[in-house]
């Protein structure tokens, strides 16, 4: 008779553990899981600005400030991407679960949400059409702090999987790279692509699902995490001799690679270009087509089939990048690669510009449109807000909505719908769809083929460029280049490009003002040891500079003008911001440099060269418009001599009565402390360890 031995309970503690815990890390398991969060932050992303519209549509908030927040959030990204992927280099495993897990919990405070209520628009004559008023209520602050909290926890989740994921997936499967990198790329532009106009959907008419979908998805994916990655050997990061893994030598060391600072810059305006067509092409089809997109299920599928050849082709150049048919990576091979994945983009950009002949339109007059007379009296919202366009058959002229066709119903005549006592047809009736259908499907169709194609060739380009990247730095650097590269893609993209999609002309100030937050500290630490030459140079060239001004093309004035481009107007631009940025620089530089140099010289009475300085440059903002430069208006001429005189003049008194190269660089030097106390004034001690570097400087 025999009895079986009753396991004890560490027995039974490792054999659950060894079913529950994976041992080993299998890269392919991981990356779905780092897929998996990628689309789910992404779709976070896109809900919270579904419901940020809302409070817009609903009159809570202007309709500047979905614009306004992505500026200031892609400019937030920038300047934390590469700390965050500095941050936590030593422990990836648990930021990752960390910011799964406080994703999830943030995406339950959309319960709390106040609701808003959002006026349907009817969009027939005499219907409620109009846009509310704007008026702030007392809930709105409530909802848009819950809003932006939601933005910034998505937005860092995502940073940390790009910049720690696929570092933790290239440590321990390195041959794998181009498709960790491939991968979550595609899904980032596709989830940004349908997430809109497909998953998220449902925000309009269920927001409990979508906010559980998000906050259990996300939960799930960081269990995944802590159940398919092993805690013992989670620290195994690739290590060198003497490492310097300080968040200033990183930087220095990836902005010292000329190849990968090129890379990234290439990087942000491949995204700009696609950012830019991608956002504004709904508003591309109603301009070119005359096209109203009416999604339906049907349609939603064919546009879910097209991007899965997205993925296809990510898999396929996934494949070809690792052994066995790449046994290593090549520099030339990935950046030939890229560059065609360029050529073949302008093709599809050129190709998208074929138009068609869309007819007449109603209001129609070259860029300008006013309201067709005969519908003035229905109190129409504005021509883009209500856009579904008609057709009057018997005068086969396009309508731009059937309220501006002074159309109050919709009846059916032998099956076939038709907008019925319409103001401005002879009939009475008009025809769903714009005139020229007929003669835009055929380019619309070709769009919808082509589309897809330019996400493929950016998301081929986005591969090569990043397996390249992550070879060429140095491994301990590779989760802050990673960072930069996304503060490079935030800059180009969401604050450079969108605001020249969105209209530079009404943010310049806002351009000029961040391009100088980003040079200001570089002009400073540049010529530091050439102060009297760089200002005397920068006098000099902002003298030349405003001579230019003579070539500028004269425009006419009137009273009231509609507007409209002339061939001379991108000149002119050109030469003005040009000016912008060149007198920009010399002020930047008299601040850092003139100051400096005047009180390494006379200390004593740097309070006084401070204060007069900052004092003129406010006393001559608030007076130039106002009192010094009226005279623009009449004569340019001579406002033109007076500045170009006065600086050439500057920076001759500067060159005559400071002291010779020689003299002047006795600059004070400190001996090299890494504590916070200060060193004694020594003369001329160098030494000759310490580090110039700017990144050195900044940190």
């Amino acid at each position: 008779m025999s009895t079986s031995r009753i396991p004890d309970f560490n027995t039974v503690k490792t054999k659950v553990k060894g079913c529950l815990f994976s041992s080993t890390f299998v890269a392919e398991s991981f990356r779905g899981i780092m897929m998996g969060i990628i689309i789910t932050v992404t779709l976070g992303e896109v809900v919270a600005y579904r419901l940020l519209k809302q409070n817009i549509k609903a009159g809570d908030m202007p309709h500047y400030v979905t614009d306004l927040l992505i500026l200031l959030l892609a400019l937030l990204e920038a300047l934390v991407s590469p700390f965050i992927g500095w941050l936590g280099s030593s422990r990836r495993r648990g930021m990752l679960m960390v910011a799964c897990l406080v994703s999830g919990a943030s995406a339950l405070l959309w319960f709390a949400l106040p609701t808003v209520t959002v006026p349907e628009s009817i969009g027939f004559c005499n219907g409620n059409n109009t846009m509310p008023e704007f008026r702030s209520t007392f809930n709105t602050p409530i909802r848009l702090s819950i809003i932006l909290y939601t933005f910034l926890v998505f937005g860092v989740t995502r940073i940390i999987v790009f910049c720690h994921g696929i570092t933790y997936m290239d440590n321990r499967s390195p041959s794998r790279l181009s498709m960790h990198y491939g991968v979550l790329t595609a899904f980032r532009l596709l989830g940004l692509e349908m997430g809109y106009n497909i998953m998220t959907t449902i925000v309009e008419t269920n927001l409990t699902i979508q906010i559980f979908m998000i906050a259990i998805g996300i939960m799930i994916n960081a269990l995944q995490i802590y159940l398919n990655t092993s805690k013992t050997t989670e620290e195994m990061e690739p290590k060198t001799i003497e490492d310097d893994l300080s968040f200033g030598s990183s930087v220095y060391r990836v902005f010292s690679n000329t190849l990968i600072t090129t890379q990234m810059v290439s990087m942000g305006l491949i995204a700009a270009a696609l950012w830019g067509f991608a956002y504004h092409q709904t508003d591309f089809l109603k301009a070119k087509y005359y096209i109203h997109v009416e999604r339906s299920h049907s349609f939603n599928y064919a546009e879910i089939l097209r991007y899965h050849f997205v993925i296809l082709a990510v898999v396929y150049q996934g494949l070809t990048f690792t052994p066995p048919i790449m046994p290593s990576i090549i520099r030339l091979d990935l950046l030939t690669n890229a560059a065609k994945m360029c050529f073949f983009s302008v093709i599809v950009y050129v190709m998208l510009m074929v138009g068609c002949d869309t007819g007449s339109v109603a209001g129609l007059q070259g860029n300008s449109y006013t309201q067709p007379q005969c519908s003035q009296t229905c109190g129409c919202a504005p021509q883009w807000q209500e856009f579904a366009p008609l057709c009057v058959a018997d005068q086969m002229t396009t309508y731009l909505s059937p309220c501006h066709a002074g159309c109050s119903g919709i009846d059916e005549v032998d099956g076939l719908q038709v907008y019925a006592n319409c103001t401005c047809a002879s009939f009475r009736r008009a025809i769903i769809g714009a005139c020229s259908g007929n003669s835009c499907e055929g380019v619309y169709q070709m769009h919808q083929i082509l589309y897809p194609s330019l996400i493929i060739f950016a998301v081929l380009y986005f591969q090569a460029q990043g397996t390249l990247l992550l070879r060429v730095v140095e491994p301990r650097d590779k989760s802050v280049l990673l960072g930069l590269a996304g503060a490079f893609i935030a800059l180009f993209t969401f604050v450079f490009g969108h605001l020249i999609f969105i209209g530079i002309s009404n943010l310049l100030i806002l351009l000029l003002a961040l391009l100088e937050a980003l040079l200001s500290p570089f002009i400073g630490w540049l010529g530091s040891n050439r102060r009297r030459g760089v200002v005397v140079t920068t006098c000099l060239v902002s003298s030349a500079s405003a001579l230019m001004l003579f070539v500028l093309p004269k425009v006419a004035v009137p009273e009231s003008v509609e507007f409209g481009l002339t061939p001379s107007t991108p000149f002119r631009l050109s030469l003005i911001l040009y000016t912008l940025v060149v007198f920009g620089i010399p002020r930047v530089i008299i601040i850092c440099h003139g100051i400096i140099y005047m009180d390494n010289r006379a200390p004593a009475r740097l309070s006084m060269h401070f204060g007069v300085l900052s004092t003129y440059r406010l006393m001559s903002l608030v007076v130039a418009y106002n009192v010094l430069t009226p005279i623009v208006e009449t004569n340019l001429t001579v406002q033109i001599l007076l500045i170009a005189v006065s600086m050439a003049l500057s920076g001759l008194q500067i060159y005559v009565s400071t002291p010779k190269p020689k003299e002047e660089e006795e600059e004070p030097k400190i001996i090299m402390n890494d504590t916070c106390e200060t060193s004694p004034f020594v003369p001329n001690v160098v030494n000759t360890t310490s580090s110039l570097g700017f990144g050195k400087h900044v940190i």
